[in-house]
Order: C-alpha cells, then sequence, then structure tokens
C-alpha cells in the first residue's frame, strides 16, 4: 500500500541540520554585524575629540578588521548551507512525487497531460526548494537582523531608532503588496509553461504524423501564439517585479536623509555624537538588504506557495487500482485456473463489457476476437489490474485478483500489447526490461522465439544497438516482435499476446507462432487477434461482441456456425486469394 503522509514540514524537518546551521550562522552573522558600528563609533568620537593615540587607532582598526573577517566567514556559510539545502529539498521532492507517480495507475496518466506532469517536476518543485532554501532563510536573517537591531538601537537613541521603526516596516509592507500580485501573475506564468511544454512534448512525440500531413508550419504557427502568450505572462509579471527595489531603494534615501536631518539636530544640540550618528548611518545601511531581500524572500515564498499548490495535486492524487486492506501478502506467485465471474466494465457512462462469464483452466491457450471496440484489450487488461470491473470478480485459483499483491500480479502475468512502448535504450534492454537480473540467456532465447535474432545480427551493434526515442527506428513489426521478446523472457504463469501480429506478414508470423506455441502450453496463455491465422492455433476461441461473450468453441466448430467468426474467416480467406492471384 502506499504511504501518502508527505508534507513540507515533514521535507524541512528531515534536514533540521542544515536548517539548524543556517539559524546559527545567521545569529553569528547579524551580531557581528551589528556589533562592528560600536567600533566604528568609537574611533569617530575618539577622532573629533582628539583622544586618539596611532596605537589605540591601529587597535581597533585591528579589532574591526577581525571582526569583519570572522562575519565574513559566517556569512559564507549563511548563504551556502541554504543552496545545500535547496538542492535536498530537490532531489527529495523529484524522489517522492516520482516514487509517488510511478504507484498511480494507468487510468490517472490517461487523464493528465504528460508536458504538465515534467513542469510540475522540474520549474515548480524548483520554486518550492528556492522558497524553503533562500526564501525562508532570508525571512530568518531579516528577521534576526530587525529584532537585534532595534533592540540595540533603542538602547542608544530612541528617537532615531523610533525613525527607523516607521520606515523599514513601512518598506516591508510596500514589498508584501507587490508580492501579492506577483502570485497571481506567477501561477497564470506556470500555468501557461505547462501548455507551452505539453505541446511541445506532443509534437515530437508525433513527429511522424506531423510530417506525414505536411503541417510543420500551421504547429509552428500555433506553437508561435502558445509561445507569444507565455512571454506575455512573463512581462506582466516582470513589470509588477521590476519597480520593487528602485522603490525601496528610494525609500532607503528617503531613510537616510530623515537619519541625517533629526540626527545632525541632535548633534548640533550637543544631545548625541557624531560617532553615534555614523553609527546609526551604518545600522541603516546594514539594514537595507535584510529590507530589500525581504521582498525578494517574499516572492520566493509566494512563488513557492503556488507551485507547492501544483505540486501537492500530484501527490494527493490516489490510484483506484493499489494494494488495500484485501491484499494478502502471503500469496508470493499467480497459478491455478482462470475465471470471470459476472463481469461488468463501464468507462464514461458506457458499459464497454456486459455481465462475461468465463473460464480458463490452467495451461490451456485461449483466443480472443471480436469487433473493434469490442472490449478485448478491456478484459485482459484486468488480468494485470490496469483497471479493475465495475462489477463482478476475476479469480486465479481460487483467489480473488484484488487479493494478489500488485507486484506479484505483474510479476507473474505478462502482456504484450499492439502498441507496445519501447525506450530509448539498445534492444536488449528493452527485451531485458521485464527481468530481474542481467539474464542475458532468457534475453537471447526470447528474441529468438521472437525471430528478432536475425534483426539483431543486422544492426550495427547487434543487440546493444540503440533503438532511438520509442523505438523509432525499427519497423512496426520489429517493435511488435519485440514487445513479444520482452513478454516472454521473463517466463509468466500467464502470458496474454493482445494482436502483437498484426504488423507482420503471414510467413514471420507462421514462423513465430511455430516456436510461441511449445512456450505457450507451459502456462496459461490468451491470443487476441483479429488474424484467423492466429487464432486457430488456440485451444478454444471466444467472441466478444458488443461487450458480451456471444460465441466459443474451437476454430472447426465456429466456422460451421452462422456468426462473426465465421464471417472473419471467410472474409480472410477471400483475401488471401485476391493476394494470390494479384
Amino acid at each position: 500500500m502506499m504511504d501518502f503522509t508527505f508534507s513540507l514540514r515533514a521535507l524541512t524537518w528531515a534536514h533540521r541540520k542544515l536548517v539548524l546551521g543556517c539559524f546559527l550562522f545567521g545569529i553569528l552573522t547579524v551580531s557581528i554585524n551589528l556589533a562592528l558600528p560600536f567600533i566604528i563609533r568609537e574611533i569617530v568620537d575618539a577622532l573629533v575629540d582628539g583622544t586618539y593615540t596611532q596605537e589605540g587607532l591601529l587597535r581597533q582598526v585591528g579589532w574591526y578588521s577581525a571582526g569583519a573577517a570572522l562575519a565574513a566567514i559566517f556569512s559564507l556559510g549563511m548563504r551556502r548551507l541554504p543552496m545545500v539545502l535547496a538542492h535536498h529539498i530537490v532531489y527529495d521532492l523529484k524522489q517522492s512525487v516520482y516514487r509517488h507517480l510511478t504507484g498511480m495507475d494507468a487510468a490517472y496518466f490517461h487523464s493528465q497531460r504528460t508536458g504538465d506532469i515534467m513542469t510540475r517536476m522540474n520549474a515548480d518543485i524548483r520554486a518550492v526548494a528556492d522558497m524553503i532554501g533562500h526564501g525562508l532563510m532570508n525571512i530568518i536573517r531579516a528577521t534576526l537582523a530587525f529584532t537585534i537591531g532595534f533592540i540595540i538601537m533603542f538602547g542608544i537613541e530612541a528617537r532615531l531608532a523610533g525613525i527607523m521603526m516607521i520606515l523599514l516596516p513601512a518598506m516591508t509592507l510596500i514589498g508584501f503588496g507587490f508580492v501579492m500580485m506577483i502570485k497571481k501573475r506567477y501561477e497564470e506564468v506556470q500555468a501557461q509553461f505547462s501548455e507551452l511544454s505539453n505541446y511541445c512534448q506532443e509534437n515530437f512525440a508525433g513527429i511522424r504524423l506531423v510530417k506525414g500531413y505536411g503541417i510543420e508550419h500551421r504547429q509552428r504557427k500555433v506553437f508561435q501564439g502558445l509561445n507569444k502568450t507565455y512571454v506575455d505572462m512573463n512581462m506582466s509579471l516582470c513589470r509588477v517585479e521590476a519597480p520593487v527595489w528602485p522603490l525601496l531603494g528610494f525609500l532607503f534615501v528617503c531613510g537616510n536623509l530623515l537619519i541625517l536631518l533629526v540626527g545632525g539636530r541632535l548633534v548640533v544640540q550637543e544631545e548625541m555624537s557624531i560617532g553615534t550618528l555614523v553609527q546609526f548611518q551604518q545600522y541603516m545601511l546594514y539594514l537595507q538588504w535584510p529590507t530589500l531581500s525581504m521582498g525578494w524572500a517574499l516572492s520566493l515564498i509566494m512563488r513557492g506557495r503556488a507551485s507547492w499548490g501544483r505540486v501537492k495535486i500530484l501527490l494527493d492524487a490516489r490510484p483506484a487500482v493499489d494494494d488495500n486492506e484485501r491484499t494478502n501478502k502471503a500469496l508470493d506467485q499467480v497459478s491455478g485456473d482462470l475465471e470471470y465471474r459476472h463481469v461488468s466494465l463501464e468507462l464514461g457512462g458506457l458499459k464497454i463489457l456486459d455481465d462475461v462469464n468465463l473460464s480458463i483452466p490452467e495451461g490451456m491457450t485461449v483466443g480472443i476476437t471480436g469487433p473493434t471496440g469490442s472490449g478485448k484489450s478491456l478484459l485482459t487488461g484486468m488480468l494485470t489490474r490496469q483497471l479493475d470491473p465495475s462489477s463482478g470478480q476475476v479469480f486465479i485459483g481460487v483467489h480473488d485478483l484484488r487479493e494478489f499483491p500488485l507486484d506479484v500480479l505483474r510479476r507473474d502475468v505478462r502482456t504484450a500489447p499492439q502498441e507496445p512502448f519501447l525506450f530509448s535504450d539498445t534492444l536488449a534492454s528493452n527485451i531485458r526490461f521485464g527481468l530481474q537480473a542481467s539474464g542475458e540467456e532468457a534475453m537471447e532465447w526470447a528474441a529468438e522465439i521472437a525471430q528478432m535474432t536475425q534483426d539483431a545480427e543486422d544492426f550495427p551493434s547487434g543487440f546493444n544497438t540503440v533503438l532511438g526515442e520509442r523505438g523509432v527506428t525499427l519497423s512496426g513489426g520489429q517493435r511488435q516482435r519485440t514487445s513479444i521478446a520482452r513478454a516472454v523472457a521473463s517466463n509468466p504463469n500467464i502470458l496474454v499476446l493482445d494482436d502483437t501480429l498484426s504488423a507482420v506478414d503471414t510467413h514471420t508470423e507462421a514462423e513465430i507462432l511455430k516456436r510461441l506455441m511449445p512456450v505457450l502450453k507451459e502456462r496459461t496463455s490468451i491470443l487476441v487477434s483479429h488474424r484467423v491465422s492466429t487464432l486457430k492455433y488456440a485451444d478454444f476461441i471466444i467472441v466478444i461482441e458488443d461487450g458480451r461473450l456471444s460465441q466459443m468453441g474451437r476454430h472447426d466448430e465456429l466456422v460451421q456456425h452462422e456468426g462473426y467468426y465465421r464471417e472473419l474467416d471467410r472474409m480472410q480467406r477471400l483475401e488471401a486469394k485476391l493476394e494470390a492471384i494479384s
């Protein structure tokens, strides 16, 4: 069963040592930097009074230099640790999201766009990491600087401290106002970036279709529109972000003028020393960066919160098919007769399968055929629980399919789909994909069964030839045969071949089936096909029409009775004769 307990608090707590290090380095850096103006005040006042000796001046300068060097060292740690923390957060978040997504069922990915998922796994996770690593740490640093700084300043001169007390929070509030406007625009930018990413992903994945129809120019225009919208949204975001720093910088200049005006009057009235005025100027300069960074940090936090909401949508998703309280962990092997009892399936309000009852004895080879869209693939897809029936039950032996742990079920039941997915890897790696170990012998055996050995020998690097994205370098028939080899290689207890010979010629089909038959006889096998030449190898055949079982029997029995199968056989015999004549 998947673990859904996940939160930013838990994620941050996992790296509490780094967070504590950031906090300690922040305290040390801020404390030393706020202590240095005391030395400046002593130097200035002593120089004004003329009471300094050269030795005393050098000693104070030495103390100041040592303190500045120490502050620089601590500042390096204060800046470095948030970066390290951010990278750890990115790593952990990506691990968590990837682990969660790989536990989701197939139906979830049918409802999600790949480009949107990739945007959330990259840009949004990066924004969350920046929020914690940089945004939060800058907030802590600024809070420490304000707290310690105002305590010191009020202890020295309350009137000047009051000016700064009014000025600095006002600047922060102005920055926060801008940040709230930034958040909305940032969410719109991220949503548009998802649109852009998804459009690119779909077009590159379907580049053959785009080029086959000669519509590259039209697709470029659509991309141009999406890209322009993305740029316009970013410009709108920039128009809000850009004035923040100049405005806050101007307010600091105004604050300095107020400090000089009020502080200068106090100096003239001999109520305050010049050194103290200079000390306050130093505090004003030092607190300028924490104040400015507060606006930037709040912007990071707002962006991070928006992105975290998008990432949480992924993490909060629940698979419709998963191990649960019904799962029997003691079941470590799938074996026994296969039985569908009153199985019905509804998708999108449509009844796809209707009260299917079917029993397949263990070790038998059964063929399944029927019109396109009649529910053949959905019926076999239930065996690996790609989806569960809306009503009814599927049994293997005496156990309901839902009792088997998913990893056991999907280890012992293998499917070769009609439209196989191949990875951008070597041919050998694609065939070995379902094996627990390297399995070189099993890979070569399975390739021989699927008639891929000769093809591999013709490739530049044999089985080590890289196939390209989705097996683009292979023909349709080669992709299907690679899929068959992959399914057979793991020696499953139940093998489903879902129309996997539709793209090969009849001669290759006969050769593959000839080699496959000994393999099929050793396990429960299901052949889904529209070809009678494939189906006649089955021990018995079932026909599905409109989601219901309409016919069942051996090949020689079904061709004797009126119905879908007899008509299918007649049409294919006629096609074969026409091909022979031509």
